[in-house]
């Protein structure tokens, strides 16, 4: 799923896609892969699974480069 970064602080934050309403969850213990923090506005690809909690989140998530999107 394509999207963008809506806030990040700390360890965590949210996505927002033109393919869901509302935001999904992003962690960095879920996506460790990630290097440094995502800034807001960010375009990322990622997929969607339910956590150990049993909410949605954003896992696999790759920051996109400006020739990517």
């Amino acid at each position: 799923v394509m999207g963008w970064i809506k806030s990040f602080k700390g360890d965590w934050g949210f996505v927002n896609s033109q393919s869901f309403d509302g935001d999904l969850f992003i962690g960095l213990r879920s996506n460790p892969q990630l290097q440094g923090m995502p800034s807001a506005g960010d375009q990322v690809m990622f997929q969607i699974s339910v956590g150990s909690r049993g909410k949605a989140e954003a896992i696999n998530v790759q920051v996109l480069a400006a020739d990517q999107v």
